[in-house]
């Protein structure tokens, strides 16, 4: 069991998201989570018993939405939900967490169902029917540009179709070089942003500085569920998180591609394509777990300076400002680019044990990886930690914080969700963990 990180410093982090909230749209799927708690998983062709069946609101981008506005953020939700009550229900508990649901839209087709089963460990297996969430258009999002171009950061997802996030990437950037806005956040990293020639346009928030900056959201994709997109889509990425299993399904397809320069019309023809299909997506094509798990443990990249040199190859490949796999109860690990960071490093170092030294090789570039230590729980129910994690990451972002610092502080805040029954549910408000920190605190003195 790792130890955990200096608990002062995600108490700091935590003080200054809830002092200084940044706006968060999250674009995507909206689902009701229909769960049944076993001891085992059946294997195929078995049934096993269940207690009762309980049912919630989720949707990965719906969970995470709300996993934002608990952390103090002020967000927007864009998506589609079915003329039913379960769609009803659904918009209700967004609007019940605080988040602006005047964006979501119903059409005649049942809302997005996923189908959960917990074990006895806490563990998960999902199902998931998209339904209303396949039917999200481009004039949706276009009712909904002046949330998409306003905020601080654009959450997005595969749970929604890949033509759905490459339109709601293009809208999100429509604007940004006709809007310029004042920014008083403090100890943001560089944010790097391509203008209409795809060309980097890198803007640092200095310390106690009020400056004009080029107004564009910073998007954030969470790759999950993996599916196969036309390249010119990620050139609309800033950062990605994915866990251990995504991570390893990426380095096979964009490992050791090389992604061509994109103009601005390539990303719009892929947002002009069909919103009802995913673009070059076949789902016979997505590994499963069993078979991603199995291929990851021959390989000897499955080590951890295998993942890191993977995920740095993926960074620059996909031209990412960074890139956060998340380990489940043993952390996260954070890679950025060379342009989002004051120093290079692609061997992993220990957060709280950072020594930045320069490793490039030929086919390495130089980035900056760090490993965030997990903090030990006593899990419950991993539902929805995933989507909490993320939503954190960009509630941290829209406020100022540094790549790094975010996943610290979603490492904590996603910890903590493990230990209650549910996704959304299981979610704790500023206040909460607060008090949580104050606890974990006290106990570390003790245990000291």
């Amino acid at each position: 069991m790792k130890s955990n990180p200096d608990l002062s410093n995600v108490k700091e982090i935590l003080t200054s998201v809830v002092s200084s909230p940044g706006k968060v749209t999250v674009v995507g799927s909206l689902n009701v989570d229909l769960t049944a708690r076993v001891e085992e998983f059946p294997a195929p062709g078995e049934t096993v018993p269940a207690a009762d069946l309980t049912y919630g609101p989720g949707g990965k981008s719906s969970n995470q939405a709300v996993a934002s506005s608990k952390i103090g953020a002020d967000v927007a939700m864009v998506g589609v939900v079915g003329h039913d009550a379960y769609g009803s229900f659904v918009q209700r508990s967004l609007e019940d967490a605080g988040v602006d649901t005047s964006r979501v839209v119903a059409h005649d087709l049942p809302t997005g169902t996923a189908l959960i089963t917990v074990n006895a460990a806490g563990e998960n297996t999902i199902v998931y029917s998209a339904g209303a969430n396949r039917s999200v258009s481009r004039a949706d999002l276009q009712a909904a540009a002046d949330v998409l171009q306003s905020a601080d950061v654009v959450a997005l997802g595969f749970e929604s179709p890949a033509s759905v996030v490459a339109a709601a990437i293009d809208v999100a950037r429509s604007a940004s070089d006709a809007n310029t806005e004042t920014s008083a956040h403090t100890n943001v990293g560089p944010i790097v942003h391509a203008d209409q020639n795809n060309q980097p346009r890198n803007h640092r928030n200095n310390s106690g500085e009020a400056r004009k900056t080029r107004r564009s959201p910073r998007i954030i994709l969470n790759y999950s569920p993996i599916i196969d997109v036309d390249p010119a889509l990620l050139n609309g990425v800033d950062i990605v998180v994915v866990n251990e299993i995504e991570l390893r399904s990426l380095g096979e397809r964009y490992g050791s591609a090389q992604l061509p320069t994109q103009e601005r019309g390539g990303l719009a023809n892929v947002a002009g394509s069909k919103v009802d299909e995913h673009v070059g997506a076949k789902l016979e094509d997505a590994p499963t777990v069993r078979d991603s798990a199995s291929s990851m443990a021959k390989e000897d990249g499955a080590d951890e300076n295998g993942r890191f040199t993977t995920a740095t190859r993926l960074v620059a490949v996909m031209s990412l400002g960074g890139l956060i796999v998340t380990l489940g109860p043993e952390g996260c690990f954070v890679v950025e680019s060379e342009d989002s960071s004051e120093s290079g490093d692609v061997n992993p170092t220990r957060d709280g044990d950072r020594s930045d030294r320069a490793n490039p090789t030929d086919t390495v570039p130089t980035t900056n990886a760090v490993y965030v230590e997990g903090y030990p729980v006593d899990a419950v129910d991993s539902t929805g930690c995933g989507d909490c994690f993320m939503g954190t990451v960009a509630a941290s972002i829209a406020s100022g914080q540094s790549l790094l610092d975010s996943a610290r502080l979603a490492t904590f805040v996603a910890s903590r969700a493990a230990t209650k029954q549910g996704a959304q549910s299981s979610y704790s408000s500023a206040e909460e963990l607060a008090d949580q920190l104050k606890h974990d605190q006290a106990n570390q003195q003790i245990r000291s």
